[in-house]
C-alpha cells in the first residue's frame, strides 16, 4: 500500500511516497504499526517552481529526503 505525506515549508513543498511495511515487536500480541520504507520524492517545488528531484546533486537530494525524518512520524503518512 503506497502512502503519501507532504511537507509545506516557506520556500519548499515536497510530496513523498512510500510502500512501507507492517512492523511489530516480534512477540505475541505485540502492537502492529506501519513503517515507511523506500521513500521517494513524488513532487518538489522550490519557490513555487517545480523541480526535477533527480537532476539535483546527491547532497541536495539527501537533504530533501532527510526532511521527511525531521518533520513526520510513521503515523503522519496517509
Amino acid at each position: 500500500m503506497t502512502k503519501y505525506v507532504t511537507h509545506e515549508g516557506e520556500d519548499i513543498t515536497v510530496t513523498y511516497s512510500s510502500e512501507g511495511c507492517m512492523t511489530d515487536l516480534g512477540v505475541p500480541r505485540s502492537p502492529v504499526w506501519w513503517t515507511p520504507t523506500d521513500i521517494e520524492v513524488e513532487t518538489l517545488y522550490i519557490l513555487d517552481e517545480e523541480q526535477d528531484f533527480y537532476k539535483l546533486s546527491p547532497k541536495v537530494q539527501n537533504s530533501i529526503l532527510s526532511l521527511v525524518d525531521d518533520f513526520f512520524s510513521d503515523s503522519d503518512w496517509e
